[in-house]
C-alpha cells in the first residue's frame, strides 16, 4: 500500500517538473516570438517609410503648392508607420515658437487644442538641431514633459525641419501609449534615423517648390516685359512698314526690302507669342498643351496651305506638367512641322496623340518626299534638336519614312 502510495507521489512530482520545464520552454518561445515580431514590424515601418519616400519623389513633379505635398507625406506616413498622431509643424517669423500646419489622429476637440497651441521650444532644438525621443524607459526633461501636456501625446519623437541650414518647423510622431499590439512601433534610439530620413524628404522637397515658385514668378516678369516692351516694339515695326510700302509703292526694291523686314518682325512677334506661353505657369497641365498644340498646328500649316487631321483623345486627365516635359514636348512637335513645310513639299499630316497614366505619346505623319538621303545642314541640325530634346526629358523619339509616303515621327515621354 505504502509503496503505490510512494509512486503516486513519486509520479506527481515528476509531473510537476515536467510541467515547470514545460511552463519554462513555452515561455521562452512566446519571448522569442513576440521579439521576432516585434522586429519583423520595425523592419516592416522601415520598408514603408521607403515607400513613402520614393512616392513622394515619384510623383513630385505634380505638386504645384507646399500645402498640397505636406497633406500627401502627413496621410502616407500616418497610415503606413502605424501612428498614432503625428503633426506637422512650422516655427513662426523669427519667434522660437512652432505652430502646427497638419496634423492626423486627433479627434475632433484635440484637434483645436493642437490647432492653437504655440509651442516654445529651447534652444538646443533650434541651434543643434537635436532630435527628442519620449519612451517609457527614457526619464523626461522639463520641455518632454511640457510638449506631452501640450500635444496631449505621452511617447512621441520630435525631429527638427531643417532647410538652408536652418530649423523651419518640426515633425512630431507619437503614440499614446506603447502597450499597443505588435502593429505599433515601439520608439527607441534605433528608429529616430528613419524620422530623420523621412523629416529631410519633405525638407528638400518643400525648398524645392519655393525655388520653383521663384522660377515661375520670374517666369512670369520676363514674360510680361516680352509682350509689354518689345511685343509692343516689335508690332510698331511691322505697321510701320506697312505704311511705307504704301507710300514708296513706286519703288519695288524698297517694297521688297519693307516687306521682308514686316515678315521677319511677324515672325519675331509670333515666337515671343510661344515663348510667352511657354513660360506662363499657368498653362502646366496636359489639357492646355494639347489645346495650344491643336491651334498651334492648324494655324501654321493652313497658313502655308498644308491640310492636317488630328487624333486627340477624347477626355483627358487635367494633370500638370513639368515646365520642362511640356516646353520640350511642344519645341519638338513645332520643329517637326516646321521641317515638314522647308523640306517635305507635303499636302497633308495626320497628327495623333495618345495619353495613358504614365506616358504621352504623338505621331506626326506627312505624305511629302521623305526625308532627303544627303540632309541638308538646316534639316540635320533640326533633327539633332529634336533628338537632344527628347533626351532630356527622358523620352524616346524615332524618325523615318512613312509606308505609304512622306515622313512620320513618332516620340514618347513619360509623364
Amino acid at each position: 500500500m505504502e509503496s503505490k502510495t510512494e509512486t503516486i507521489e513519486s509520479l506527481q512530482k515528476e509531473l510537476t517538473y515536467y510541467k515547470k520545464q514545460l511552463d519554462r520552454l513555452s515561455g521562452n518561445t512566446i519571448g522569442k516570438q513576440y521579439e521576432f515580431a516585434q522586429l519583423s514590424n520595425i523592419s516592416k515601418k522601415y520598408i514603408n517609410g521607403f515607400k513613402i519616400m520614393a512616392d513622394l519623389q515619384r510623383s513630385f513633379s505634380f505638386y504645384t503648392r507646399k500645402e498640397v505635398l505636406f497633406e500627401e507625406f502627413m496621410d502616407g506616413i500616418f497610415s503606413q508607420m502605424f501612428l498614432d498622431r503625428v503633426i506637422l509643424m512650422e516655427l513662426m517669423g523669427h519667434q522660437k515658437v512652432l505652430k502646427s500646419l497638419s496634423n492626423r489622429g486627433f479627434s475632433e476637440n484635440e484637434k483645436i487644442i493642437i490647432n492653437n497651441a504655440f509651442l516654445h521650444v529651447p534652444d538646443i532644438f533650434l541651434e543643434q538641431k537635436k532630435s527628442f525621443l519620449v519612451s517609457e524607459n527614457i526619464n523626461n526633461s522639463d520641455f518632454e514633459k511640457y510638449l506631452q501636456g501640450s500635444l496631449l501625446t505621452q511617447y512621441f519623437i520630435l525631429i527638427p525641419l531643417i532647410k538652408n541650414q536652418r530649423v523651419w518647423g518640426a515633425l512630431f510622431v507619437g503614440i499614446h501609449n506603447e502597450k499597443k499590439p505588435l502593429t505599433y512601433l515601439t520608439f527607441s534610439e534605433s528608429n529616430i534615423d528613419m524620422f530623420e530620413s523621412l523629416a529631410g524628404i519633405i525638407s528638400a522637397m518643400s525648398l524645392q517648390l519655393e525655388q520653383r515658385e521663384l522660377m515661375e514668378k520670374e517666369r512670369n516678369r520676363i514674360a510680361r516685359d516680352m509682350h509689354d516692351d518689345i511685343g509692343s516694339e516689335l508690332s510698331k515695326i511691322s505697321v510701320t512698314c506697312g505704311s511705307l510700302k504704301n507710300e514708296f509703292a513706286g519703288d519695288k526694291k524698297l517694297v521688297t526690302n519693307l516687306e521682308s523686314i514686316k515678315v521677319s518682325t511677324e515672325a519675331i512677334v509670333n515666337n515671343i507669342g510661344n515663348i510667352i506661353w511657354a513660360l506662363n505657369p499657368v498653362n502646366n497641365t496636359i489639357e492646355n498643351l494639347l489645346a495650344y498644340i491643336r491651334e498651334y498646328a492648324y494655324d501654321f500649316l493652313e497658313m502655308h496651305r498644308i491640310k492636317i487631321s488630328f487624333s486627340f483623345p477624347k477626355t483627358i486627365k487635367n494633370n500638370t506638367l513639368a515646365h520642362e516635359i511640356r516646353t520640350h514636348i511642344f519645341m519638338i512637335i513645332k520643329e517637326a512641322l516646321h521641317n515638314i513645310v522647308k523640306h517635305a513639299d507635303a499636302k497633308s499630316v495626320c497628327m495623333s496623340i495618345q495619353i495613358d497614366d504614365n506616358s504621352l505619346g504623338c505621331s506626326i505623319i506627312d505624305d511629302g518626299k521623305g526625308i532627303p538621303q544627303h540632309k541638308n545642314n538646316n534639316f540635320g541640325n533640326g533633327l539633332r534638336n529634336m533628338q537632344q530634346r527628347i533626351a532630356e526629358i527622358g523620352g524616346q523619339i524615332n524618325i523615318g519614312p512613312n509606308p505609304g509616303k512622306g515622313t512620320c515621327v513618332e516620340m514618347n515621354v513619360r509623364l
